[in-house]
C-alpha cells in the first residue's frame, strides 16, 4: 500500500517506507540505501521528520557534514529533535558556535510563527476534551446513558 501511494507521489508514504526499511536497524546496505532514498524524497517535499531521519542515516554512514546540514534545515522548520542533535553536535565539536546560534534563531522564528491566539485556544480546548474523566463526570454520564436505555425500552 505504501509503495503504491509513494508511486502516486505521497510524501507521507515515502516517509513511512523510509521507516520500514530502516526498521529497528539497517539490516543490509540495500535496506539502508532504500531508507535513504525514501527519506530523501519525503524531505525534499518538506517532511521535517524525514529530513531528521535522513540526517540520522547520513550520520550512521559517517557523512557528518551532510548530517548537520539536514538537521539545520529541519531545525529551521521548528523540529525540536533536530535542534537537539545540533546541540549535541556543538558539544562534540562538529558544529560551530555560529552554526548553532543560527539554528537556534531559525528554530525560534519558526516556532514563533506557528503561534497564534486561535492555535492556543484550540490546544486548550483539545486538552479539556481529552482530560481524564472525573468520578463526578462519569456518574453524570452513566445517568444519561441509563435514561437513554429507558427510552429505548
Amino acid at each position: 500500500m505504501w509503495l503504491k501511494a509513494a508511486d502516486l507521489g505521497s510524501n507521507k508514504a515515502h516517509y513511512h517506507l523510509g521507516n520500514k526499511y530502516l526498521g529497528s536497524g539497517v539490516r543490509s546496505d540495500a535496506d539502508g540505501e532504500k531508507a535513504r532514498y525514501h527519506f530523501e524524497l519525503s524531505a525534499i517535499r518538506g517532511h521535517e521528520d524525514a529530513r531528521f531521519w535522513l540526517g540520522k542515516v547520513q550520520k550512521f554512514v559517517g557523512k557528518l557534514d551532510r548530517t548537520f546540514k539536514h538537521f539545520m534545515i529541519s531545525a529551521s522548520a521548528g523540529h525540536d529533535p533536530s535542534l537537539n542533535e545540533i546541540k549535541d553536535g556543538y558539544k562534540l565539536g562538529h558544529v560551530t558556535k555560529e552554526e548553532f546560534a543560527k539554528a537556534l534563531r531559525a528554530h525560534k522564528v519558526s516556532v514563533d510563527e506557528g503561534r497564534s491566539d486561535e492555535r492556543t485556544k484550540a490546544k486548550e480546548q483539545l486538552a479539556v476534551e481529552n482530560a481524564p474523566m472525573t468520578n463526578e463526570k462519569a456518574v453524570r454520564l452513566m445517568a444519561k446513558i441509563e435514561k437513554l436505555g429507558n427510552i429505548t425500552k
